[in-house]
């Protein structure tokens, strides 16, 4: 179920592109929304999955989490980078969001 929510997700992401008018752009939110609410809500359930003892779902969680928290701190810097870059135009942010769903796409792999 991750791997479809992630796949999701990145298409979503990727189809910001066709998104010019308030419309498309509410169209997609709604649709985005579900797609990365999956996400976050499927995380906890992978780490009960890959852990064989209780005592390490805690640790896989908090670390990821970390790893996540940091994402989260550099993520929009780079982004406003882009989008200066771009002329102010969000093609390269797009891409720069896109590509890790893409890449949890095809790194989570299912047992």
């Amino acid at each position: 179920m991750m791997t479809i929510s992630c796949a999701v997700a990145g298409v979503l992401t990727f189809g910001m592109y066709g998104a010019t008018n308030p419309a498309g752009a509410v169209v997609f939110a709604v649709l985005y929304g579900f797609a990365s609410g999956s996400i976050f809500a499927l995380i906890s359930p992978v780490f009960v999955a890959l852990s064989t003892d209780q005592s390490e779902i805690g640790l896989r969680q908090g670390v990821a989490l970390f790893v996540s928290g940091l994402a989260a701190l550099i993520g929009p810097p780079i982004a406003g980078a882009l989008v200066s870059a771009d002329g102010g135009g969000f093609k390269y942010a797009i891409a720069f969001s896109g590509a890790p769903l893409v890449n949890c796409r095809l790194r989570v792999v299912p047992y």
